[in-house]
Protein backbone atom coordinates (compact mmCIF):
# COMPACT_ATOMS: atom_id res chain seq x y z
CA UNK A 1 0.00 0.00 0.00
CA UNK A 2 1.11 3.52 -0.63
CA UNK A 3 2.08 5.89 1.96
CA UNK A 4 -0.63 9.02 2.09
CA UNK A 5 2.75 11.22 1.39
CA UNK A 6 3.32 9.36 -1.81
CA UNK A 7 -0.44 9.22 -2.50
CA UNK A 8 -0.25 13.28 -2.72
CA UNK A 9 2.86 13.95 -4.57
CA UNK A 10 1.10 11.85 -7.79
CA UNK A 11 -0.82 13.56 -10.42
CA UNK A 12 -4.39 12.60 -10.10
CA UNK A 13 -3.90 9.91 -13.71
CA UNK A 14 -1.47 8.57 -11.28
CA UNK A 15 -3.63 8.56 -8.38
CA UNK A 16 -6.75 6.50 -10.30
CA UNK A 17 -4.96 3.29 -10.84
CA UNK A 18 -4.31 3.06 -6.77
CA UNK A 19 -7.96 4.02 -6.39
CA UNK A 20 -9.67 1.31 -8.79
CA UNK A 21 -8.46 -1.61 -10.58
CA UNK A 22 -8.03 -1.44 -14.07
CA UNK A 23 -9.86 -4.69 -15.84
CA UNK A 24 -8.13 -3.67 -19.26
CA UNK A 25 -5.52 -1.12 -18.36
CA UNK A 26 -4.17 -0.17 -22.07
CA UNK A 27 -8.02 0.75 -22.58
CA UNK A 28 -8.64 2.24 -19.84
CA UNK A 29 -5.53 4.26 -19.69
CA UNK A 30 -6.32 5.85 -23.29
CA UNK A 31 -9.96 6.57 -22.43
CA UNK A 32 -8.74 8.08 -19.36
CA UNK A 33 -6.17 10.69 -21.41
CA UNK A 34 -8.63 10.99 -23.83
CA UNK A 35 -11.47 12.09 -21.01
CA UNK A 36 -8.98 13.93 -18.45
CA UNK A 37 -12.46 15.73 -17.63
CA UNK A 38 -13.17 12.54 -15.66
CA UNK A 39 -9.93 12.33 -13.62
CA UNK A 40 -11.66 14.85 -10.75
CA UNK A 41 -15.07 13.08 -10.64
CA UNK A 42 -13.44 9.32 -9.77
CA UNK A 43 -10.98 11.10 -7.82
CA UNK A 44 -13.95 12.08 -5.16
CA UNK A 45 -16.35 9.17 -5.88
CA UNK A 46 -13.88 6.49 -4.62
CA UNK A 47 -13.96 7.22 -0.48
CA UNK A 48 -17.81 8.32 -1.62
CA UNK A 49 -18.41 4.57 -2.70
CA UNK A 50 -16.25 3.09 -0.09
CA UNK A 51 -18.56 5.03 2.63
CA UNK A 52 -21.17 3.61 1.42
CA UNK A 53 -19.66 0.14 0.40
CA UNK A 54 -16.89 0.07 2.85
CA UNK A 55 -14.49 -2.94 1.31
CA UNK A 56 -16.19 -3.01 -2.12
CA UNK A 57 -14.19 -3.77 -4.68
CA UNK A 58 -14.00 -0.87 -7.78
CA UNK A 59 -12.74 -1.35 -10.84
CA UNK A 60 -12.56 0.79 -14.05
CA UNK A 61 -13.03 -0.88 -17.80
CA UNK A 62 -14.06 0.50 -21.11
CA UNK A 63 -17.46 -0.64 -22.90
CA UNK A 64 -18.91 -0.29 -26.08
CA UNK A 65 -22.18 1.54 -25.59
CA UNK A 66 -23.21 1.27 -28.58
CA UNK A 67 -22.89 4.99 -29.55
CA UNK A 68 -19.61 4.57 -28.76
CA UNK A 69 -17.18 3.98 -25.72
CA UNK A 70 -17.55 4.97 -22.29
CA UNK A 71 -16.12 4.36 -19.10
CA UNK A 72 -17.32 1.87 -16.68
CA UNK A 73 -17.21 1.35 -13.03
CA UNK A 74 -18.36 -1.69 -11.65
CA UNK A 75 -18.51 -1.88 -7.76
CA UNK A 76 -18.59 -5.31 -6.36
CA UNK A 77 -19.94 -4.64 -2.80
CA UNK A 78 -19.55 -7.23 0.62
CA UNK A 79 -22.98 -8.93 0.41
CA UNK A 80 -24.58 -7.09 3.69
CA UNK A 81 -24.11 -3.65 1.49
CA UNK A 82 -27.16 -4.56 -1.15
CA UNK A 83 -29.79 -2.10 0.37
CA UNK A 84 -27.19 0.80 -0.26
CA UNK A 85 -27.53 0.56 -3.36
CA UNK A 86 -30.50 2.54 -3.97
CA UNK A 87 -28.85 5.33 -2.08
CA UNK A 88 -26.19 5.73 -3.78
CA UNK A 89 -27.87 6.07 -7.29
CA UNK A 90 -30.70 8.22 -6.05
CA UNK A 91 -28.55 10.42 -3.78
CA UNK A 92 -25.18 10.55 -4.76
CA UNK A 93 -24.62 9.25 -8.20
CA UNK A 94 -27.64 11.53 -9.86
CA UNK A 95 -26.06 14.58 -8.44
CA UNK A 96 -23.15 14.13 -10.54
CA UNK A 97 -24.61 13.00 -13.36
CA UNK A 98 -24.21 16.36 -15.34
CA UNK A 99 -20.29 16.16 -14.15
CA UNK A 100 -20.05 12.88 -16.15
CA UNK A 101 -21.57 14.32 -19.27
CA UNK A 102 -22.29 10.71 -20.34
CA UNK A 103 -19.12 9.05 -20.55
CA UNK A 104 -19.06 7.13 -17.66
CA UNK A 105 -21.49 4.79 -16.23
CA UNK A 106 -22.23 2.92 -12.65
CA UNK A 107 -22.63 -1.06 -12.30
CA UNK A 108 -22.90 -2.65 -8.80
CA UNK A 109 -22.95 -6.01 -8.44
CA UNK A 110 -24.02 -8.61 -5.65
CA UNK A 111 -27.09 -6.87 -4.78
CA UNK A 112 -29.76 -9.28 -2.94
Amino acid sequence: MLSRFTLNTLTPEQRLPQLYNYERPAEVKAYIADHSDLVPLLTRMQPKILSYFPGAYLSLDVEDAGAGEKLALVIIPPENSANVAAILHEVWWLASLDEAQGQLSISIFGEQ
